[in-house]
């Protein structure tokens, strides 16, 4: 009887743990869009925003990443730098309106704005928090 019950605390235990880092996961994707920590130009570097989780053997990893082109320099900041163009010009709007056109510009870099530090946080005291509640759950049926 106690073998059966401990076999059936684990597999409640995987089960629960499994649905826990999933949770999580969204939660630290869903805090990465709502608290960008940056201002957003288009919307479309909160969109890239995912996770998968990583399991062991014995323990289970929730990472979050971006897969926009830019949210690495985003994310860890970027020190100056020259972009230079791919065709024959780089175009966009002067301070006063009008089009410019130019070869190459000279970008001033940009502090890190570490904003999958903060939603990896956010997962993990989410995890933290259900986790106790869902084990205690399970640990009062026995």
């Amino acid at each position: 009887m106690l073998i059966a019950g401990h076999a059936k605390f684990l597999k409640l235990h995987e089960h629960e743990f499994a649905e826990e880092l999933d949770r999580s996961g969204r939660a630290g994707v869903d805090y990465a869009r709502k608290n960008p920590r940056f201002k957003p130009r288009t919307g479309k570097t909160q969109a890239a925003n995912d996770y998968k989780i990583i399991r062991t053997k014995t323990r289970g990893k929730v990472r979050l990443y971006n897969t926009a082109k830019h949210a690495a320099a985003l994310d860890r900041g970027a020190r100056p730098h020259i972009i230079r163009a791919k065709n024959k010009s780089l175009a966009f709007k002067g301070r006063s309106g009008e089009m410019v056109f130019r070869r190459s510009v000279r970008h001033p870099g940009n502090k890190p704005y570490r904003f999958l530090y903060g939603a990896t946080i956010a997962a993990g005291r989410s995890f933290h928090g259900n986790m106790q509640q869902r084990m205690s759950r399970i640990a009062n049926r026995f």
